[in-house]
């Protein structure tokens, strides 16, 4: 094989990113004919070695957040329509071989290079930021003075079909993208889990520990997206958590009844007793919280970390032939026709159209926070810019002007964007015209903060390595109904019972 030339060698260690740096619309700093004696100088080594450096670059758009591609003979022949272009050479060593230079090098005394980011997310057939948002928001990080991008990549999932998060899986790992949505997947699915395991996403603790957000947020949601001891992502602000609240419509209680209520959950016996109807809203054991323990996934854990078949503890059992005795008096259909209901919606009720939070008399349990690894927002592994990717991030969440940017676009705070987007983005909290009526909205991150110390704990799953283990007991929640509406209430209980022992002895094996 014929030996290279030393030109040929000079020429073969060319850097890209020092072609890439002033592909910026011509906004580099260096002055014109330096740039021009670079490309001139550039084009002379290449004719005179006898070939081409036929690579293609990508070239990022910082005005409408798009990356575009053009190759090096493109640029050289002057058809990019006169972007300016600077090459350098590596250095040689003593036998005069090119000497790629080294990223400190490179970079010494100049600007940090600009770094255009792709957050994927999974999408039904709609597109949640258009491409009128991302100008706005790329024009806006450049006028801030940041070094950062930002465009958006839907995938398209099948709707309603069993493999549709896995089909998002694997697009999202083909993608090449920086910042990335979990997923929208059912409960019984460990999809996110095995990706961590697998390696797919980027802890973040080391972020986190220089980062001023970190405070911002409760340490029970960091926990709520930790998994086997790291933190993997930003916690979704639109997924909130909330106790249990006994609803007295006030049409059907007198405020003195409703004073008197003192949280027993047995108590509210009498009110069946007195003719009145019950809005029964929830199939899970929800109401077990009520009792001392945290629901998850069909599973109650107690405070000190054991877990209990709903079915088999006594309490619940209880709770559950009083609505079976009473099951002529509990409604299912979402109207008006009830007087009293437990529900976790916060702070209205979401349970009946036309349904306002001042009809009602209310008290309300603390609830728990649990395991949270779905419709969460994290970083890839695979990312070639995660300190980038975090710093978009945490600046949308700490500067607010960003996140109604990005919700809103230049409408921001004149209209309210869908449930789905506010999901899929994560974020909510400080942002104006939040579009969850029935969820709880703070205005600041002190706000949410105060609420959580105050309402919220921590749920036992939180302690576990395997948390996903119980969902092997959701086989449980197909009972509950079944044992309310049941005409012989002992016998569907000896069934339930049956059918559910193996998936609890599974839970407890895999738990810890």
């Amino acid at each position: 094989m014929k030996e290279k030339s030393k030109l040929q060698n000079a020429v073969d260690g060319i850097a890209d990113r020092y072609l890439l740096e002033t592909l910026d619309f011509g906004q580099s700093k260096r002055k014109t004919w330096k740039r021009w004696m670079a490309v001139a100088a550039a084009a002379c080594l290449l004719i005179a070695g006898g070939l081409f450096a036929w690579k293609t670059l990508h070239v990022n758009d910082e005005i409408n957040g798009d990356v575009w591609y053009v190759d090096a003979h493109t640029m050289l022949t002057g058809k990019s329509g006169g972007v300016p272009v600077e090459i350098a050479l590596g250095k040689t060593d003593s036998n005069g071989k090119a000497e790629p230079m080294q990223e400190d090098e490179a970079n010494a005394g100049e600007e940090k290079p600009f770094v255009t980011l792709t957050w994927a997310y999974e999408s039904f057939g709609i597109d949640y930021v258009s491409r009128d948002t991302v100008r706005e928001l790329n024009r806006k990080l450049k006028e801030d003075g940041y070094r950062i991008g930002i465009k958006f990549l839907a995938i398209k999932a099948e709707t309603g079909s069993d493999s549709g998060g896995k089909e998002y899986q694997e697009k999202l790992f083909q993608s090449k993208a920086d910042i990335a949505f979990t997923g929208f997947y059912s409960s019984g699915e460990r999809l996110v889990q095995d990706a961590i395991r697998a390696g797919k996403f980027a802890p973040l603790d080391e972020y986190l520990k220089e980062s001023a957000y970190r405070d911002q947020v409760p340490d029970v949601l960091w926990k709520s997206v930790s998994y086997r001891g790291a933190t993997y992502f930003f916690p979704n602000e639109f997924a909130q958590d909330a106790g249990l609240t006994l609803y007295l419509r006030k049409s059907s209680f007198t405020q003195e009844e409703a004073d008197a209520f003192d949280g027993d959950l047995f108590s509210l016996e009498r009110y069946f007793e007195e003719g009145k109807s019950f809005f029964e809203c929830s199939s899970d054991y929800s109401f077990a919280e009520t009792l001392g323990y945290s629901d998850y996934f069909g599973v109650l854990l107690t405070e000190d970390g054991n877990a209990v078949n709903p079915l088999e503890e006594e309490q619940c059992v209880r709770w559950l032939r009083i609505l079976h005795d009473y099951q002529d008096q509990v409604v299912r259909s979402n109207s008006w026709d009830w007087d009293f209901a437990l529900s976790r919606e916060f702070p209205g009720t979401g349970i009946g159209q036309g349904n306002q939070p001042e009809d009602f008399y209310t008290y309300t349990w603390k609830g728990y926070a649990v395991p949270r690894l779905n419709c969460q927002t994290g970083i890839l592994a695979s990312s070639q810019h995660k300190e980038e990717a975090f710093q978009f991030l945490e600046l949308i969440r700490t500067d607010r002007s960003y996140a109604e940017l990005l919700l809103y676009g230049s409408q921001a705070g004149e209209k309210k964007c869908s449930y789905a987007q506010q999901l899929t983005l994560g974020l909510d909290t400080g942002v104006k015209g939040a579009a969850g009526d029935y969820l709880k909205h703070f205005a600041t991150a002190q706000e949410r903060v105060d609420y959580y110390e105050e309402w919220i704990l921590p749920s036992p799953a939180l302690q576990y390595q395997n948390p996903e283990a119980c969902d092997a007991m959701l086989a449980s929640q197909d009972y509950k109904l079944k044992l309310v509406f049941t005409g012989d209430f002992d016998v569907m209980l000896k069934k339930a019972r049956e059918k559910t022992k193996e998936p609890m002895a599974k839970v407890l094996r895999e738990l810890r």
